[in-house]
């Protein structure tokens, strides 16, 4: 398997989880510039990353690598190893993680791309941010209400979220059991050996 990454990106998510599977795979680490080449394109024509190519088998989107891996993988437990509706949980808050968390903290990166002037830049950060502290604060709702288990592959995508939100000042202290969750994410080897990697 070959898995094509940017560097700090969410690409990170499916590295570790190729770690956990103990799969045999070649990280192929590329810069912005060269996920939009013409010979990345012909692979991916949504021009991002990650980008899973299992023997010419291309995967684009951190959740369908993450099905796929986990099919092929049982034993990793990528998204727990509890019966059919416990996994759908995990697979919930990942859902969750990517479209509500992951697509707000892009504004955050991007907010250029929205507004023009500085000052406009800055009301768009605060406005995301607050609603980030909201969707954050979900995460550790959810984290209260349960017993601490094994770490799921969700697990490590929000965590990787908020290093990101880290990277903008977007205070999250208040949130007891999600930090906690993130010092134990933090302290996997797997993650330690990708966050090392980058």
């Amino acid at each position: 398997m070959k898995l094509y990454t940017l560097p700090h990106a969410g690409s990170i998510v499916a590295q570790v989880a190729l770690t956990w599977a103990k799969a045999e795979h070649e990280v192929v680490k590329l810069d912005f510039a060269g996920t939009k080449t013409p010979e990345y394109l012909s692979l991916n024509p949504q021009g991002v990353v990650p980008l899973l190519d299992d023997n010419g088998f291309l995967i684009t989107q951190n959740m369908a690598i993450l099905n796929y891996l986990n099919q092929i993988y049982p034993e990793a437990k990528l998204f727990g190893g509890g019966d059919i509706k416990a996994q759908t949980q995990v697979q919930q808050w990942f859902a969750f993680t990517n479209s509500d968390i992951h697509s707000k903290i892009s504004v955050l990166f991007k907010a250029a791309q929205w507004v023009e002037t500085d000052a406009a830049q800055a009301s768009l950060k605060a406005n995301v941010k607050a609603q980030l502290h909201q969707l954050y604060a979900l995460w550790d709702q959810h984290l209260q209400a349960q017993a601490q288990k094994a770490l799921t592959i969700a697990d490590v995508y929000v965590a990787v979220t908020m290093n990101w939100a880290k990277m903008h000042a977007l205070d999250l202290s208040d949130l007891v059991a999600l930090n906690a969750l993130y010092e134990r994410v933090m302290s996997d080897p797997a993650v330690q050996t990708v966050l090392a990697a980058q």
